[in-house]
C-alpha cells in the first residue's frame, strides 16, 4: 500500500514539472516600439526583399533608399534612370507646380481662350497700341494682366531696346515716335505670331496622337508594369527657375503638368525618351508649353 502511494506521488510530480516546462517554452509575441516610445505587441512578419514591388504605382523599395545605399544593390534592382525637370519661365512669383510622367499620351485640356494674332501693321492697330503703351497708358512690369498681354509686352520691350528711342515725354512727340517704332516692333510681332501658330499646331497634333494611339500604348505599358510617376519638386531658386526630379524605367514617356502664377497658367504635354543608364534634364519654357492661358 505504501509503495502504491509513492508511485502515485512520483507521477504527480512529473506532471507538475511537465506543466512548468510547457509554460516557459511557449513562444512569446514579438514586441515593437511606436513613434512615441511605447512598446506594442505585434506579430512578426517575414522581411521583404529589397527588390519587392510595393503598391504605390510602380515604386520599389529601392526608390526610398539613400543614393549611397541604392548603388550597392544588385543591378537588376535599380534599373530606373534619374531625370531632372527644370521649369524655366519668366513668371515664377508664388507659383504652383504639378507634374507627372505618364507611360502613355494624355489628352490635353480644352483651350478656354483663343489668342488672336497681334497686329503687324499700323492700319490694323499697331500704331494705336504703340501710343497706348508708350505714352497714354504705360503698364508696370509687375502687373499680372499687362496691357494686351505678355506677348505684346515682350515685343514692346524688345523694340525699345533695339531702337534706343526711349518713350515720349510730351504729347507732340508721341505720334512721330510711334511711326519710328513700327520698323523695330514689327519683326518681334511677326516672330511671336509665328510661335503661337506653331503652338496651336502642336496642340492639335497632341490631341490627334491621343485619339490614335492612347489605347494601344496604355495597354502595352500595363503589360510592362509601367505606371505614372509624379515629379518631386525639390528646390526653388531665386524666383527664376524651379527644379523637380523623378526616376523612370527606360522607354517613351510624356511629361504632363502645369505651372500656375497670378494671371497665367502654363501647360506642358511633352514627349520624353528615356535611355538606359543615361540620366537627362528636361527644360520647360514658354516656347515649349502646349498651352498658355490668362494674360498672354
Amino acid at each position: 500500500m505504501r509503495l502504491d502511494k509513492i508511485g502515485i506521488s512520483t507521477v504527480a510530480l512529473f506532471a507538475v514539472m511537465a506543466g512548468f516546462t510547457l509554460t516557459f517554452s511557449r513562444p512569446q509575441p514579438a514586441r515593437s516600439a511606436n513613434l512615441i516610445g511605447d512598446v506594442n505587441e505585434a506579430v512578426s512578419e517575414p522581411a521583404k526583399k529589397s527588390n519587392e514591388k510595393s503598391s504605390d504605382h510602380g515604386f520599389s523599395t529601392a526608390d526610398f533608399l539613400p543614393p549611397d545605399q541604392r548603388k550597392n544593390l544588385p543591378a537588376e534592382v535599380d534599373t530606373k534612370v534619374p531625370l531632372k525637370v527644370v521649369i524655366n519661365v519668366p513668371r515664377n512669383i508664388d507659383a504652383r507646380n504639378e507634374f507627372t510622367f505618364y507611360p502613355y499620351p494624355m489628352m490635353p485640356p480644352p483651350a478656354k481662350q483663343q489668342h488672336k494674332p497681334l497686329p503687324e501693321t499700323a492700319k490694323n492697330g499697331l500704331r494705336q497700341m504703340l501710343l497706348t503703351s508708350g505714352y497714354i497708358q504705360r503698364t508696370q512690369a509687375s502687373s499680372a494682366y499687362p496691357f494686351n498681354g505678355w506677348r505684346w509686352q515682350y515685343a514692346f520691350k524688345a523694340a525699345l531696346r533695339r531702337s534706343n528711342l526711349g518713350v515720349p515725354h510730351i504729347m507732340t512727340e508721341m505720334y512721330s515716335w510711334a511711326d519710328e517704332m513700327i520698323p523695330y516692333i514689327k519683326p518681334e510681332i511677326v516672330r511671336l505670331n509665328l510661335a503661337e501658330k506653331e503652338r496651336t499646331q502642336r496642340y492639335q497634333r497632341a490631341r490627334e496622337e491621343y485619339d490614335e494611339t492612347r489605347v494601344d500604348v496604355e495597354a502595352d505599358s500595363i503589360r510592362k508594369g509601367l505606371f505614372p510617376v509624379e515629379v518631386r519638386i525639390q528646390k526653388f531658386d531665386g524666383r527664376v527657375t524651379r527644379f523637380g526630379t523623378a526616376r523612370l524605367q527606360p522607354g517613351s514617356w510624356w511629361l504632363v503638368g502645369t505651372h500656375k502664377v497670378a494671371g497665367l497658367t502654363y501647360y506642358w504635354n511633352q514627349p520624353v525618351e528615356v535611355q538606359e543608364n543615361q540620366p537627362k534634364s528636361v527644360e520647360l519654357t514658354e516656347a515649349s508649353a502646349l498651352l498658355i492661358e490668362g494674360g498672354w
